[in-house]
């Protein structure tokens, strides 16, 4: 699990004295930090094809949760679409069994498991794709990988 640090923009309700000090750069600062956490993540994952691997876990991958408190996509999907990338392909990005992409109310619904039990499922959205970001100084880019080096 990377619980990673960030900007905590999800906890303004809880943590009112957050706005005071919350800007949408936060989320620039907080993504490189992020990024390089998530990668070391999984540096660290067990080879579940390895003499090593225990026979209880799910053969031919490991698997590492990203966990923020953020709503901004710059410390959520943008994150992971660039380790991703910088990945080429050696890891995936897979659901979770706990939850369900189709088309129902947003509710969380029950669905009957392979082994006849009903399960609660949470709706998921599939994340953003795209996203544009604010620098400190105001400019926005139209995407991540626009944003010059020297906000890094």
């Amino acid at each position: 699990m990377a619980d990673v640090p960030c900007s905590g923009d999800g906890t303004m309700r809880k943590n009112p004295d957050l706005w005071l000090r919350w800007t949408p750069n936060l989320a620039i600062g907080e993504h490189f930090l992020q990024a390089r956490i998530l990668r070391r993540g999984l540096e660290l994952l067990k080879d579940p094809d390895s003499e090593n691997a225990l026979p209880e876990e799910s053969p031919g991958y490991s698997r590492l949760i990203y966990s923020t408190c953020s709503l901004n996509p710059i410390e959520d999907e943008a994150v992971v679409a660039s380790v991703l990338v910088q990945c080429q392909g050696a890891v995936q990005l897979v659901e979770h069994p706990l939850f369900t992409t189709d088309e129902t109310d947003g509710q969380a619904s029950d669905t009957r498991s392979s082994s006849g039990v009903n399960e609660k499922r949470f709706k998921a959205r599939k994340g953003l794709t795209t996203w544009r970001v604010m620098t400190k100084d105001g400019t926005w880019y139209e995407s991540f990988d626009a944003v010059p080096t020297k906000y890094e």
